[in-house]
């Protein structure tokens, strides 16, 4: 089979090109062989001349019945399958959506989406690349068309973006295989969308095989070194967990932080309750009294003392001497507002402004004068019960006070508890031995006990009396500490239930109650004796994905496939309306319709040369697809190139 090329005097004509269409043989009756007079090669007599065709009414009553349902079973098996997997991909993500995501042992839930869509994608592809392949057909049945036509739709039946776009520019909307291209356009969103369905969260869930503790302590009495009898020195870890509170001012306040387990950095605890310590405090400048005395016309010695026995600060008006802060722990009975308190009562009094200058030291004497404002504070720590709820976030650990019961009481057995709580809320008492009680007493004491002088050449620091605790270093972090950086941080302000960080002393006392409440509730934790509590077992957390469906991104899937099967079911229609044949995207139609009506004459003048070769060629038996592959198959050809010619030669 051959076709050739025009010589270039007659390039300038134009043939007249057409494409039979045969219609299908009459269901029930015989199928007639294709031989030399099928229309597509017109039969000749002895001579070679060419003999007519049947006349129109004939074919006619020739005319096949509507094709079968059978043609398009393919393309329907194909569109059931593919609804069938996206049927199946929103089913599994509806059950897993909101849930954990699945571990599967061989396979993960993205590939499985992954195949589904696969599979869905190349069904509804196979009916409409079929559907457009067969469109081609029908466009060429209705009227005579260039053949130039056929590239859009061979391209668009391929299911190919730049065919289906010349194919939209050809038809102009004038044609129901604008719908097929449309689809196919479309048909390219159907993966990715289908993959934006499938969104991962990460959530935490408890964890069965990690253990996380927080202690919890009910009973304390953890006492240093002993010194004589019942007395000791206090605790070595509460002693370094408040020098912490007063000299290492760290916005992170790790001397606040409990000690805790928890493996995966995130765990939550249900409420606990614990022995602890709060700071309540109170302005009570109103108390002060200032007294001057002469000592020459132009020199006066002057005293600013709290109440009637509270600490006492002084200065020499026009002088260069000056204790500008005093402080002193003294007995609840003795105080001015915390009359009940279990332990020592801290006053202090405070030449405002001259603790502003850590530079400045003997200077502060001459800064002094009658016109200098004076401050004074009162703070107690109280014993309490808290209940936190305690959690642990990004291995940050954070926790909400519940609530607090302070009513404490001295019981009959002063042997276990110096004093104790027992919360209406449970059946558990808490307190404080006597030993740890007493160490903490003299400890209190101490501590907050000094004063800052400062006179012309000297600056410096005194204790109240000889001590081996750190008082001078603790008078040196209450004048000069700068607390504000701590004073909003959670972990502080929960411990400072009743009052704000106002001032030096305030705050200061309230760090001294973060670090003791720490300490008494990590003697569980450090294993320290005389101590009675547990380890309280959280929920240890791990962040595991969890599955989280867009379903919105469903809709052009969805669409895409409607679209397909209206262009599958109006292309099957159109195709038994014309009573053509259900060729698809078959080639081969395209080799066996040809018919050149215009053939040109050789150099000897025989023109029906071509159509001598035309009688060896192996015809189909019928226009059906396996005839048609039949007859190709008997068929061997090479494509020849040459300058006047370009051919498929058997």
């Amino acid at each position: 089979m051959a076709t050739k090329l025009p010589d270039s005097d007659s390039r300038e004509e134009t043939d007249d090109v057409q494409l039979h269409l045969l219609s299908a043989p009459a269901k029930g009756s015989p199928t007639a062989p294709l031989d030399h007079g099928s229309p597509i090669f017109p039969p000749s007599d002895s001579d070679g001349k060419t003999t007519p065709s049947p006349s129109p009414q004939n074919s006619a009553e020739k005319a096949a019945k509507l094709t079968s349902i059978e043609d398009w079973a393919l393309e329907a098996v194909a569109l059931v399958v593919s609804a069938g997997c996206i049927v199946a991909i929103a089913a599994i993500l509806n059950h897993y959506d909101g849930r954990q995501q699945p571990d599967w042992p061989r396979v993960s839930l993205n590939s499985v989406i992954s195949w589904l869509s696969t599979i869905a994608s190349a069904g509804l592809m196979f009916a409409l690349t079929n559907s457009l392949g067969q469109l081609k057909w029908v466009w060429f049945a209705r009227q005579k068309k260039r053949l130039s036509d056929l590239k859009p739709f061979d391209s668009a039946s391929r299911g190919g973006l730049v065919g289906s776009l010349e194919l939209l520019w050809l038809l102009k909307g004038r044609h129901f295989a604008v719908l097929g291209s449309l689809t196919v356009i479309l048909a390219i969103g159907f993966d990715p969308f289908i993959q934006n369905l499938l969104h991962y969260v990460s959530s935490a869930i408890e964890s069965s095989s990690q253990v996380s503790f927080l202690g919890a302590t009910s009973l304390y009495d953890v006492v240093g070194p002993i010194i004589a009898a019942d007395y000791h020195y206090v605790d070595p870890i509460l002693k370094a967990n408040v020098y912490s509170a007063l000299f290492n001012i760290d916005s992170t306040a790790p001397w606040a932080i409990p000690q805790y387990t928890c493996p995966t950095g995130n765990c939550t605890w249900d409420p606990i309750s614990n022995l602890a310590m709060r700071a309540l405090c109170s302005d009570v400048t109103s108390h002060l009294n200032r007294t001057c005395t002469a000592i020459t016309s132009d020199m006066q010695n002057c005293t600013v003392q709290l109440g009637g026995n509270g600490p006492t600060a002084w200065y020499r008006e026009g002088g260069s001497t000056s204790q500008p802060m005093a402080m002193a722990a003294i007995t609840g009975t003795e105080s001015l507002v915390y009359t009940n308190s279990t332990f020592p009562v801290i006053q202090y009094v405070l030449a405002a402004g001259s603790n502003n200058n850590s530079q400045a030291t003997w200077e502060i004497a001459t800064s002094i004068d009658n016109s200098t404002r004076f401050l004074a504070t009162e703070c107690a720590l109280e014993p309490i019960v808290r209940t936190v709820r305690a959690a642990v976030s990004s291995g940050t650990y954070k926790e909400t006070v519940v609530a607090d019961w302070t009513p404490y009481y001295y019981p009959n057995d002063s042997a276990t508890f110096e004093f104790a709580l027992t919360p209406s809320s449970g059946n558990t008492t808490f307190g404080m031995g006597y030993e740890a009680w007493s160490s903490l007493m003299t400890f209190i004491s101490t501590l907050f006990t000094g004063s800052v002088t400062a006179s012309a050449g000297t600056f410096g620091f005194s204790s109240g009396s000889s001590s081996s605790y750190a008082v001078t270093d603790t008078i040196e972090a209450i004048f000069y500490g700068n607390f504000s950086t701590t004073a909003a941080s959670p972990a502080i302000m929960s411990y400072n239930a009743r009052n704000q960080c106002i001032d030096q002393l305030s705050c200061a006392v309230t760090n001294v109650a973060a670090a003791m409440s720490k300490t008494i509730r990590d003697a569980v934790l450090t294993g320290s004796s005389g101590r009675t509590g547990n380890l309280t077992t959280g929920h240890t957390m791990v962040m595991v994905p969890f599955v989280a469906v867009h379903w919105e991104w469903i809709a052009l899937p969805a669409v895409v496939w409607l679209l397909s099967c209206a262009v599958w079911l109006g292309t099957a229609v159109q195709t038994r309306r014309l009573h053509l044949y259900t060729w698809g995207t078959n080639p081969l139609p395209l080799l066996f319709l040809y018919r050149a009506t215009g053939m040109h004459e050789n150099e000897d003048g025989d023109a029906d040369a071509d159509a001598d070769h035309h009688q060896q060629v192996h015809h189909p038996t019928a226009w059906t697809t396996s005839a048609l592959d039949h007859a190709a198959e008997k068929l061997r050809v090479r494509l020849v190139t040459n300058a006047n010619e370009v051919a498929l030669h058997d």
